[in-house]
């Protein structure tokens, strides 16, 4: 069940959902209670107006969504959706986060990861557009750094073309 603007739908017709976080614990819970196996929190960023009636740039944010659901829920699924070229990301960090969150709701979290392919999206956070096969390349580096930073019993160092680098790091729990 996707959730984010309050259980998204393509429907133009008026709506009677909203995006507050108090509204999207009501539908999770109420979807937990009718055996939904998952909700899906998707992210995107956009500018004040955003793409319509039910894309705008109203929207509770999918990683602190997920996060903030795993202590009212206990069986469903709780997916966040993130892109993981935009901002402050690094794969040290979202895996210390994502351990400690799959941890908190006992192994209910998880990512959808995303590149993001509008240009002003690119432009919001100040850079230029990344080409699409740049853009999964790195996606593919960036998840590849978190599994192993999500299964190494030891330290570990690593040092790309990219900007994420680290030394001697490890993730617990």
């Amino acid at each position: 069940m996707p959730i984010h603007h309050g259980g998204w739908s393509s429907s133009t017709l008026p709506r009677t959902t909203d995006w507050s976080f108090d509204y999207n614990a009501k539908l999770t819970q109420k979807a937990e209670e009718l055996g939904f196996d998952l909700v899906f929190g998707y992210s995107h960023w956009q500018p004040k107006g955003g793409l319509g009636p039910t894309r705008t740039e109203a929207g509770l944010d999918a990683f602190i969504a997920t996060a903030s659901l795993a202590s009212i829920t206990s069986r469903i699924i709780l997916i966040a959706t993130i892109h993981v070229l935009y901002g402050p990301w690094h794969p040290l960090h979202l895996a210390k986060f994502g351990a400690n969150l799959d941890h908190i709701s006992q192994g209910r979290w998880g990512i959808n990861v995303v590149t993001g392919h509008r240009a002003y999206e690119h432009e919001l956070f100040g850079w230029s557009q990344i080409e699409h096969d740049r853009r999964y390349e790195l996606a593919d580096e960036f998840v590849t750094v978190l599994k192993r930073l999500w299964s190494e019993t030891e330290n570990f160092s690593y040092t790309s073309h990219s900007s994420w680098q680290f030394k001697d790091a490890y993730i617990s729990p």
